[in-house]
């Protein structure tokens, strides 16, 4: 009986330690994303998010400028149709100040919030 209960207590043990090392290996995971991977969870949120409050995207708004939510350097989140709509989606009110100047990539969503693209820039 001692020995049986040595063995549930080993593989207990080791176990234990399986399923504390595969916690680590998700925490580092979610570390090593890259700063695109991020940008483009983190637009998908903003856009989600002003959905879920009723804000009207079909002009194609920029969801970074000014948001404190967004906080990607050099990054920018727009709104964008697919395909694209240039009366909307060229207008540089419907487009975000930041890209060109502080900001050389961007993530675009659809008003609907589907992925378009990321662009990575220099």
């Amino acid at each position: 009986m001692r020995e049986f209960f040595a063995l549930v207590c080993i593989i207990s043990l080791m176990l234990s330690g399986c399923i504390q090392q595969e916690a680590e290996q998700s925490v580092q995971a979610e570390q090593t994303k890259s700063i695109k991977e991020l940008a483009i969870e983190k637009c998908e949120a903003l856009c989600k998010d002003a959905l879920s409050k009723g804000v009207d995207l079909s002009n194609g708004p920029c969801l970074s400028t000014a948001n404190p939510e967004w906080d990607i350097e050099g990054w920018v989140c727009d709104i964008a149709h697919k395909p694209r709509i240039p009366e909307i989606d060229n207008l540089k009110e419907n487009q975000c100040p930041e890209w060109g100047v502080s900001a050389s990539s961007f993530v675009e969503f659809t008003p609907e919030c589907k992925f378009i693209r990321a662009y990575e820039g220099k």
